[in-house]
Formats: structure tokens, C-alpha cells, sequence
């Protein structure tokens, strides 16, 4: 399993998709190596992407921010 979740009694499964273990292991490879020339590989999902804005968090109860630096 990469990146997949709620996925049961499966095996080579990236993102919810299933591959043959040759497959898997090509394209696990390669999506490794992209994310690490990338910076991101073994990182917390980027900030970017969250669907939640900075102050709708519990984040703000704890460091609170001012609206200009969230």
C-alpha cells in the first residue's frame, strides 16, 4: 500500500488504485524519488493543500495569529 486508505484485503495498491507487484514497485519507486527531488517525500501533507484555513483550526487556540500572518 502507498498512499491508499480505506482499502481492504488488497495488496500493490497506490492511491487507491491496484497494481500487479511489478507495476507497484516501478511506479513506488519513481513517485519516491519525485517527492524527494521535491522536498516533500516524509513530510506532513503541505499546508497548501488543507482544506481548512489556519484560523478555523484549533492550531489558532493554541498559537494564535494575526490575520495577515495566517
Amino acid at each position: 500500500m502507498f498512499g491508499s486508505i480505506s482499502v481492504r484485503n488488497q495488496e500493490f495498491c497506490i492511491l487507491n488504485k491496484q497494481y500487479d507487484e511489478a507495476s507497484f514497485d516501478k511506479l513506488k519507486i519513481k513517485i519516491v524519488e519525485h517527492m524527494k527531488n521535491m522536498g516533500e517525500y516524509g513530510q506532513f501533507w503541505p499546508i497548501q493543500n488543507s482544506p481548512f484555513c489556519y484560523n478555523e483550526t484549533a492550531a489558532q487556540d493554541n498559537y494564535p495569529l494575526d490575520k495577515k500572518d495566517a
